[in-house]
């Protein structure tokens, strides 16, 4: 009887303090590899071939603009770039199952850690991406009503949530968002 009495207590203890201590969330979540709170360093090493990491300010003012890697006291945003025999940078193209990349961007803070990484997915994916992330990540939690157009799926674990949804101003383009835990202050 006491032992029992120990597993409905442990048992009740967690379903309690599931959303303040993250009891039963898996410890990691990724993106292509990527994880929440990895160094600028570690994000490079995992470049697609062909490419690497380039930081607003790296030296190339006119991709700076056209890749949307705006300036920020906060933040250092990137992407994966690659260069053209003619010396012109471009963004590199991320494969999502059989989905392609139209944009992508990582956020740093200022100690050097992910924050974010974005991809945006052309096409009507949404679907088909969130039935992959399923079969990997399990069930997602979702928002009462057309989850894709409220808030997404998601799916949280203890360093971060992987977020998709629908970017309902332009028709047909499927967001990911993988952010990490905000600290604890």
């Amino acid at each position: 009887m006491n032992i029992r009495f120990k597993h409905y207590f442990a048992l009740l203890s967690c379903g309690t303090a599931l959303a303040l201590a993250g009891c039963g969330q898996p410890d990691n979540i990724d993106l292509l590899g990527i994880k929440p709170g990895m160094t600028r360093d570690e994000v490079s090493s995992m470049a697609p071939s062909g490419s690497a990491l380039y930081c607003q300010g790296d030296g190339d003012p006119t991709f700076d603009q056209v890749a949307q890697l705006t300036k920020s006291t906060e933040l250092k945003f990137c992407t994966w770039a690659s260069v053209d025999s003619t010396g012109n940078r471009s963004r590199f193209q991320l494969q999502f199952d059989n989905a392609t990349s139209s944009t992508h961007s990582f956020a740093f803070g200022l100690d050097g850690k992910l924050r974010f990484f974005m991809i945006e997915i052309p096409g009507n994916a949404y679907g088909a991406i969130v039935k992959s992330l399923s079969n990997k990540l399990g069930t997602p939690q979702s928002p009462v009503g057309l989850p894709e157009f409220i808030g997404g799926d998601y799916w949280d674990a203890k360093d971060g949530t992987l977020t998709a949804s629908k970017d309902d101003s332009r028709s047909y383009i499927t967001i990911l968002m993988l952010q990490a835990v905000a600290a604890q202050r």
